[in-house]
């Protein structure tokens, strides 16, 4: 047993976090608010975890493990904003990912409780006290970090902070070194960097899973069904990175079904538009689309955005980058 929240809506539209006592191995529950402290033992992994990249997969992949041994509770405390958005709010880079899909992948990776915290909330506490606060409120027996995990006020603590910090106040902590891939160390800006470059093949071997955008299918002028390519029309959940202009091998997630794809990230240069898209043209698929969520998994990049002479050029392309899409993917 241990405690979980529900939101409920009252006037105002305000929302208030009801605690309740729930089983064990239900869907992952997420808190933002604790009105008394856990009485279940956890195993605490600490860290922003805006990618899920494979350095941090092995630090959630630990904790389920560890706590699953030991009859305690894995969670996972993080942040409602990444902390760089909080203190550097003019240098804002979009996210790697929505917060919906950090949480799917958080519940499927086997993590019981997640707790989206304000950075603004703790950011200035000392080092001791967030721990103090970490160990009272959550009952921690075990926390599990990165090398480079930095914590309170003007970001002191580190590390070998927190392993003192355990000592004193009675909780295990497991310190994972970096991980490498091409001599490159794995970190959620290099691979926002792979993605906007349009590197995403390179981009999923540090991600551990091809980068994906999720989000509502919008209408859209249908000038691709008038070319005999009807496309569906993105619209991302969240500010997310945004592969480089150009057309992508893709696999089409709708429902618990998935599909081959062609989709184009730009502003569609041949009708000299300006607004960036994100259409994608669904093989041997026919339905309408509009309203529904979709997840875009990328997984090759097939060209460069193009301004094309007529649009019997452009058709003749897409009909070519479709067959590129077919070989690329199998289908």
């Amino acid at each position: 047993m241990y405690i979980r929240s529900e939101r409920r809506n009252i006037e105002d539209d305000q929302v208030i976090l009801v605690l309740i006592i729930c089983k064990r191995g239900d869907n992952m529950q997420v808190l933002r608010n604790l009105q008394s402290n856990m009485s279940d033992a956890t195993v605490l992994a600490l860290g922003s975890f805006d990618a899920l990249h494979v350095a941090h997969t092995q630090i959630i992949d630990y904790t389920v493990k560890f706590a699953n041994e030991n009859n305690m509770v894995p969670m996972v405390y993080t942040f409602e904003t990444r902390p760089e958005q909080v203190l550097k709010p003019n240098a804002l880079s979009d996210n790697i990912l929505s917060y919906d899909a950090k949480c799917k992948l958080l519940q499927d990776m086997g993590v019981e409780l997640t707790y989206f915290a304000k950075f603004e909330d703790v950011c200035n506490m000392d080092p001791r006290e967030f721990a103090v606060m970490l160990k009272e409120k959550f009952n921690v027996s075990c926390m599990v970090v990165g090398f480079d995990n930095r914590f309170g006020r003007n970001a002191i603590g580190d590390a070998d902070t927190l392993c003192d910090l355990g000592k004193e106040l009675g909780f295990d902590v497991k310190v994972f070194d970096a991980v490498t891939k091409n001599n490159v160390v794995v970190s959620s800006t290099y691979i926002r960097s792979l993605i906007a470059e349009g590197e995403i093949e390179d981009a999923a071997q540090f991600l551990g899973r091809n980068f994906f955008i999720e989000g509502t299918v919008q209408p859209d002028r249908g000038v691709g069904k008038g070319m005999g390519v009807p496309t569906i029309n993105l619209m991302p959940d969240t500010n997310i990175v945004l592969p480089k202009y150009g057309v992508y091998a893709t696999i089409v997630h709708i429902g618990d079904d998935e599909y081959a794809g062609v989709t184009n990230i730009g502003v569609r240069p041949t009708f000299e538009l300006t607004e960036i898209t994100i259409e994608t043209h669904i093989l041997d698929f026919e339905r309408e689309m509009y309203g529904e969520k979709v997840r875009v998994e990328f997984v090759a990049r097939i060209r460069g955005e193009k301004k094309f002479n007529t649009v019997m050029e452009l058709t003749e392309q897409i009909f070519s980058d479709i067959d590129r899409a077919r070989l690329l993917l199998n289908k």
